[in-house]
C-alpha cells in the first residue's frame, strides 16, 4: 500500500495531521480517483501479461507524485513516522490491518 495508505483516518489521526494537510489530501483524491479510474478502464483490453505491465508502471508512478505531495504536505516528524508505512506483511505496524474508516 506504500504511501496510499495516508488516506485512511486511522493513519491520519496518528500522523496528527492538521485540518489544512487534511484538507489538501482531499482535495487531491479526485483526481488520484478519476486517473486510477481512467487505468482500470484500459486493463480490460489488455493481455494478463501486460496488465501487469501497465498496474506495476502505474503504481510506481502513482506513488512517486504522491510522495512528492506528501514531502510538501508532511511536517519533517510525519515524514519521518512515515517510513514505517513500508514494513512488509509480517512487521507491519497494528494500524495496517485496522479497518477502514
Amino acid at each position: 500500500m506504500g504511501p496510499f495508505i495516508v488516506y485512511r483516518n486511522n493513519v491520519q489521526g496518528e500522523l496528527r495531521l492538521s485540518d489544512d494537510q487534511k484538507q489538501s489530501l482531499q482535495e487531491r483524491l479526485p483526481a488520484t480517483l478519476q486517473e486510477t479510474t481512467r487505468v482500470f478502464e484500459n486493463l480490460r483490453n489488455l493481455q494478463a501479461k501486460e496488465r501487469k505491465k501497465v498496474m506495476q508502471s502505474f503504481r510506481q508512478k502513482t506513488g512517486e507524485k504522491l510522495w512528492a505531495f506528501l514531502k510538501q504536505t508532511l511536517t519533517a516528524e510525519q515524514l519521518k513516522s512515515s517510513s514505517s508505512w513500508n514494513y512488509s506483511m509480517k512487521d507491519r505496524p497494528p494500524w495496517w490491518v485496522a479497518p477502514r474508516s
